[in-house]
């Protein structure tokens, strides 16, 4: 049993069925209730269980909050569309001012809203969810990155899936070979843009047992994090893997030494599943913590990997989706910023420092020639 919340711009109806049916341009023959006093706003009505239900019209837009069965068949085996019967919370990770993705699937989360900069704490605060409320370790966001965005999920958040893009990255709900998209900028039809609706989320869902990124190919996950950080890191990561999580030791090294990798800790996973990556990750990551000394974690987005490759070798059925890429250039004072702050924290050899400038280049050269190598990748 689901509780769930359906938010939709259809004009207020009168039967929950009809609007049902509008809503996912589907005819679900299970789907009754008894719908009592439906004309007028903010009543309470019963179904024929007498169990609660709440249903009202405001401002063109229908909620409804009631109890349902996941259905995933119609009557001749094909299947169907559920339409808003599952909660699901895809965090939208900001840590300033930018287009504000948001809808009853999209959650806008400031990721460190305990050390975000004064400059952009007002926008923050009006347009996003802080990640420094309930049980939170938002305070260590300089280390853990948007990871401190996914255990406020963990923590706070009761939803049926979780899962994380970020303001800049957003899955593409399409059948296609590329693996990544750009855009300049998020406009009105930005969901059209990447092949969503919620009734398309919830069925790619019922059909797989997770969404994650498609893989790009690396001479290996090793030795890419070798170039750009200390690849001590993820040696520590492995014993702490064998030590304390030996059911992963596997996926571990066939991840960190292959060639597939999953980057930007993108992932949409049911409620087990993500209990199960945040017991992993967040373990290890609390056992690697003083090793950083309060610098970035990037080996999070590897251990996000790690367990990838442990549903796979579990048999789970994964859907592997292409990534869009929001172009924003940064300005000459951003990338002076960041290009300090990447040259404090480099420990790896030659081509760490050609990652360290990346935030200069990036700001130098025209946005097609790193449009067309992440298009190459």
């Amino acid at each position: 049993m689901y509780n769930l919340i359906l938010h939709t711009e259809y004009p207020f109806v009168n039967s929950f069925t009809q609007l049902f049916q509008k809503y996912s341009e589907k005819n679900f023959s299970g789907a009754k209730t008894a719908v009592k006093n439906r004309r007028k706003k903010r009543r309470k009505i019963l179904d024929e269980s007498g169990k609660g239900e709440s249903i009202y019209a405001e401002k063109g837009k229908v909620y409804i909050r009631m109890r349902a069965r996941r259905l995933p068949f119609d009557e001749k085996g094909k299947m169907v569309y559920s339409c808003c019967m599952e909660k699901i919370q895809i965090a939208v990770v900001y840590h300033k001012e930018a287009t504000l993705v948001k809808n009853e699937d999209f959650l806008p989360v400031n990721a460190g809203r305990a050390v975000a900069s004064i400059e952009n704490l007002p926008w923050l605060k009006e347009n996003t969810v802080g990640d420094d409320v309930g049980d939170n370790i938002s305070a260590k966001n300089p280390a853990y990155n948007e990871m401190t965005a996914v255990y406020y999920l963990w923590k706070n958040v009761e939803a049926d899936f979780y899962g994380l893009n970020h303001y800049r990255r957003f899955f593409v709900f399409k059948d296609t070979d590329k693996i990544y998209y750009s855009t300049k900028k998020i406009g009105d039809d930005f969901f059209d843009k990447i092949g969503y609706s919620p009734e398309k989320l919830r069925a790619l869902l019922q059909e797989y047992d997770f969404i994650a990124p498609k893989a790009m190919k690396r001479k290996s996950v090793y030795e890419h994090y070798k170039n750009a950080h200390d690849a001590s890191d993820l040696d520590e990561a492995g014993r702490i893997t064998d030590e304390f999580y030996p059911e992963y030791s596997e996926a571990f090294k066939k991840y960190i030494f292959g060639q597939e990798a999953y980057f930007y800790n993108m992932f949409v996973f049911d409620k087990a599943t993500f209990d199960r990556y945040c017991e992993f990750v967040f373990g290890v990551l609390e056992k690697l913590e003083n090793r950083f000394e309060g610098k970035r974690m990037f080996v999070s987005e590897r251990l996000t990997g790690v367990f990838i490759t442990k549903l796979l070798l579990e048999g789970k059925k994964g859907l592997f989706l292409p990534t869009l890429y929001v172009e924003s250039k940064p300005t000459f004072k951003q990338a002076l910023k960041e290009t300090k702050k990447n040259m404090k924290e480099r420990k790896g050899g030659v081509k760490s420092i050609l990652y360290a400038f990346k935030p200069l280049l990036v700001w130098l050269l025209p946005s097609f020639v790193f449009r067309m190598y992440r298009n190459r990748k």
